[in-house]
């Protein structure tokens, strides 16, 4: 059964759900159990040191970094924001705000803007297969409309052989 620990600070309650038996959570968080719990390589935990994602974490005498425990829930955030298609500096504005306590409008705020991106996208996508499908519809033997086409894109005049 994993354990849980709550870590309140001045701005909110931070539950960490670590995945590492109770008898075991005494031991500090060190980058290869808080890269497991929150399902992570170690490499990553690393990057988003580097990216300022993450707190830099205490390193006594051993040079083990020791992490504090939300560092985990701080990992799943991030990652959930990527599954959800943010970009780095997107995720570390939703951060900001989660650290800020910021109220539900202005991250709403991000996740329209996210939305609309996302129509723009699916719009230039639908677009690109709908040319790509009509390309497709011209083909005929000994004559490939695909090749001409991309031909004339790439600046070959129209008179080129595309067999």
């Amino acid at each position: 059964m994993a354990a849980r620990a709550t870590r309140t600070t001045a701005t909110a309650a931070v539950v960490v759900d670590v995945a590492v038996p109770a008898a075991r959570r005494s031991r500090p968080l060190t980058i290869a159990r808080v890269a497991e719990a929150a399902g992570v390589g170690v490499e990553t935990v690393r990057f988003y040191e580097r990216e300022k994602l993450i707190s830099q974490p205490l390193r006594p005498a051993t040079g083990y970094r020791i992490y504090p425990l939300d560092t985990v829930n701080r990992i799943r955030f991030i990652r959930h924001c990527q599954e959800l298609g943010f970009t780095l500096k997107e995720t570390r504005e939703l951060l900001r705000l989660n650290d800020e306590g910021a109220d539900c409008e202005r991250a709403c705020g991000q996740v329209v803007d996210k939305v609309h991106d996302l129509d723009r996208r699916i719009a230039a996508l639908t677009h690109l297969r709908d040319n790509l499908k009509s390309l497709l519809g011209h083909c005929s033997e000994g004559h490939c409309l695909v090749l001409k086409e991309l031909n004339l894109a790439g600046g070959c005049n129209p008179e080129c052989d595309t067999h």
